[in-house]
């Protein structure tokens, strides 16, 4: 198989993963301009099983110009042939692709170039077939050539370095092809690479720190609920202002900022879920959780099942009986009683009574010809 690691990480730099790697660097370079015409490049490698690996990577103004490279490790399975999609994108949308067939070699670094020309843009070749600077043909097998270190361009110019060299000179390369994973922050953009912008900062708490916003709501030094830790929480100036009277709670915390924790809590009322509320070092007592039907084993397990009644025995539900005409016929109470005995025809008036010819029917718990 292709490695995943190296799809999205993009390269084992200088070779570190291996003595001797089987690997194909992918170059992609364009004559279109970026970021105004391109401002995404897409490779989708299929493996000759049909497993599909995607990388991505966005230009940006200020960004190192096209070529970019992409380092596919081959790691396990057969080498067999593959396929590569390259495909331009300019605000979301797909405006140019190419598409190749290659075979990886065994302990060989090989190169496979992917241009994607502005004569292609919006041109939509038939199945099996790409555009490319003849127009659209049918999709190549490549012939690889050996990776030198440096990505061939699409114009002569000399080589570039826009991306990650998969060459033992890891010390040359500039920003990256394809999306890396890394920390996200509070910019815009997607650093860890899950298709999404500046997630997981609305569950930390805004600080005042001078103009930065931590929680990223596009307001900053908004505060938040002031506690009692000598900090300014709610950004107004005051220290641990307005707590006198705040309720506490068990947590070794000073809730009402008075110098005492955990005061007054003797004789609160106990709720099954595992919280000390009265603070006397016992959770949960007063709640029997090996016969209590409503907290059995556990807090707010309830021994409630269809059609029937339960128990709670040795902190394990049990199906005591059935409502009515209903039986619990195949022996499992997750479904509780499941058949109703007086209309099932495989269960008529009792558990596997089943109604043949010519008493078809099962009417009021009776096999009958009809009700």
């Amino acid at each position: 198989m292709v490695s995943r690691t190296a799809i999205y990480a993009l390269a084992c730099a200088a070779f570190a993963c291996a003595a001797d790697p089987t690997q194909v660097i992918v170059v992609v370079d364009s004559d279109l301009r970026t970021p105004a015409e391109l401002d995404e490049i897409r490779i989708t490698v299929t493996s000759p099983e049909g497993e599909e690996q995607s990388a991505s990577g966005t230009l940006l103004a200020g960004d190192p110009p096209l070529p970019r490279t992409l380092a596919l490790s081959h790691t396990q399975g057969p080498l067999g042939t593959f396929r590569a999609m390259a495909e331009g994108l300019r605000a979301g949308t797909v405006i140019v692709e190419r598409e190749a067939r290659f075979d990886f070699q065994s302990e060989r670094v090989l190169v496979l170039s992917m241009h994607l020309l502005r004569s292609c843009a919006n041109v939509v070749c038939d199945r099996g077939s790409t555009c490319t600077e003849r127009g659209c043909e049918p999709v190549p097998s490549e012939a690889l050539q050996e990776w030198t270190g440096s990505p061939p361009r699409l114009m002569d110019a000399g080589p570039g370095d826009g991306g990650v060299d998969a060459s033992r000179d890891a010390g040359r390369d500039v920003g990256f092809d394809a999306c890396m994973p890394q920390l996200e922050l509070c910019n815009g953009r997607d650093e860890d690479c899950d298709g999404a912008v500046d997630e997981g900062f609305d569950e930390i708490a805004d600080t005042c720190e001078g103009g930065i916003d931590d929680d990223c709501d596009g307001r900053v030094d908004e505060g938040a609920p002031e506690t009692c830790d000598t900090e300014d929480n709610d950004c107004d100036g005051i220290i641990d202002e307005e707590l006198a009277g705040t309720l506490e709670v068990c947590d070794t915390l000073d809730q009402d900022c008075d110098g005492i924790v955990d005061e007054g809590l003797e004789g609160t009322t106990e709720t099954c879920d595992g919280v000390d509320q009265d603070c006397d070092g016992i959770t949960d007592e007063g709640f029997d959780l090996a016969s209590d039907p409503t907290h059995c084993g556990r807090c707010d397990v309830v021994c409630s099942f269809m059609n029937g009644a339960g128990s709670c025995i040795s902190g394990t539900c049990v199906l005591e009986s059935c409502v009515g005409t209903f039986a619990n016929c195949d022996g499992r109470i997750d479904n509780g009683c499941e058949v109703d005995t007086n209309r099932s025809t495989s269960n008529c008036g009792t558990c596997s009574n089943e109604c043949g010819p010519p008493t078809r029917e099962c009417c009021s718990g009776v096999c009958s010809r009809g009700c």
